[in-house]
Formats: C-alpha cells, sequence, structure tokens
C-alpha cells in the first residue's frame, strides 16, 4: 500500500440552525484503507457522541451530537448484522 498522498483542503462555511458548519471541499481521494474506521471504532464514535451529548449544557450540540452518533451507529450497523449496536443510553432524545 502506498502512503496517501497529502492535500491542504480548502474549506466552505455553512449555517445550520444558527451554527457554522465547515466542511473541505478537497479531500484527497487517496485515502488508505486502513483510515476507514471499523465496526468497533464506528461503535465506540457513536457511544463517545452519544455520552457527550448527554453532559453537554448545550442543546444545540447536544442535538447535533446526538446525530452524529445515530450516523456512525447506522454506519456500524451496515458493517454488521445491520442491527443497530447498542449506545448505553437512553433511546429518548427527551431523556438524553
Amino acid at each position: 500500500m502506498s502512503p496517501a498522498r497529502l492535500v491542504w483542503p480548502s474549506f466552505a462555511d455553512s449555517q445550520r440552525g444558527g451554527l457554522t458548519i465547515r466542511r473541505a471541499n478537497n479531500l484527497n481521494s487517496e485515502i488508505p484503507d486502513d483510515a476507514v474506521p471499523n465496526y468497533s471504532e464506528l461503535v465506540e464514535l457513536a457511544r463517545t457522541c452519544w455520552r457527550q451529548a448527554r453532559i453537554t449544557q448545550s442543546e444545540d450540540v447536544a442535538r447535533l451530537l446526538r446525530n452524529m452518533a445515530r450516523e456512525f451507529q447506522e454506519a456500524a450497523a451496515k458493517l454488521d448484522s445491520g442491527l443497530l449496536p447498542d449506545l448505553g443510553g437512553p433511546a429518548d432524545d427527551e431523556q438524553v
């Protein structure tokens, strides 16, 4: 496997729900295979986002973290049996 060529990304800002979202425009397509998260890494990312959503004081940040947790959870499920992994917290947004 050859090392990935590094490219400095350019960014574009957009507004969503009063928050500024920064996205990279020119990400390098030569990403090595080991840079893609595996099932256990995706589950850990989802659990970390879920825990942080539960303890943050900002409802906007909590909402974004819950969304990120769900995206990581769904990505992990696609790599496994299709069942969503348990994140170790309440399922209702109202309880988070």
